[in-house]
């Protein structure tokens, strides 16, 4: 997970701005709300941070959840905040294997059998097809 001072610095960096002001300028808010932003008295709204996310290079989806952690983390709601961050877990483990799965696929020619077994679970078996042909 990110925090709002990451989003700030990428964005900065990706968008070659010197200073937090033209960040603000970039998101579209004025130089008092950037401050406030910065200095961790407040949160973006969800477009903001949809616009500091894209400047950023940021996946929406990351971005969004890590707001809503933050919110979380702000407003005391443990329970809130626990549900974001098993979220954020979950998502990084499907990406992951995803991404595995993709090189898999586009290395081989034939169909591969992937077979993964957890506790709660028997087995679940996976079978990818050539995506090529």
């Amino acid at each position: 997970m990110r925090n709002i001072e990451d989003y700030m610095n990428l964005a900065k960096r990706k968008q070659k701005i010197t200073s937090n002001n033209k960040l603000g300028e970039a998101i579209g808010i004025n130089s008092n709300s950037i401050s406030m932003i910065n200095r961790g008295f407040s949160l973006p709204t969800d477009e903001n941070m949809i616009k500091l996310a894209e400047l950023a290079g940021v996946p929406l989806e990351e971005a969004m959840i890590d707001l809503n952690i933050w919110r979380a983390e702000r407003d005391n709601k443990p329970k809130v905040l626990n549900f974001w961050q098993d979220l954020a877990k979950k998502i990084a483990i499907l990406s992951t294997v995803f991404g595995f799965i993709s090189l898999i696929s586009f290395s081989t020619k034939a169909s591969t059998t992937f077979e993964y077994s957890h506790k709660s679970c028997n087995s679940v078996r996976y079978v990818y097809n050539d995506i090529l042909k």
